[in-house]
């Protein structure tokens, strides 16, 4: 649901954007008319999907609140949704592939 909201989100600000172009370099009067008012629908579209997206936003933080009330919650810059900060797990290990330095040697991260 949301990625289909991203999705329209962009597709609409897209034609908005092409619609502004247009209406910039168009001469006719009746296509510039028809162009301003098409691009006002693709603005207002756009406005009500970002609407959609703040509520449904808002439900999934809700929601992940209930499930989950002591975890710590991490927001997102992008897209204004709260996940769960990740766990610390054991530490990764990367394998040294300089084919110069014995194979077996593993450096640890921290």
């Amino acid at each position: 649901m949301k990625q289909e909201l991203l999705r329209d989100i962009r597709k609409e600000m897209r034609i908005a954007a092409g619609a502004q172009k247009l209406y910039l370099v168009t001469k006719d009067r009746q296509t510039k008319a028809q162009v301003k008012e098409l691009r006002n629908i693709s603005e207002r579209k756009v406005k009500a999907l970002f609407s959609s997206l703040h509520k449904l936003n808002e439900q999934l933080a809700q929601r992940e609140a209930e499930n989950s009330p002591d975890a710590v919650l991490e927001t997102t810059r992008d897209t204004d949704v709260n996940f769960p900060a990740p766990e610390i797990t054991a530490p990764e290990v990367q394998v040294i592939s300089d084919p110069t330095i014995d194979s077996s040697q593993v450096s640890i991260l921290h």
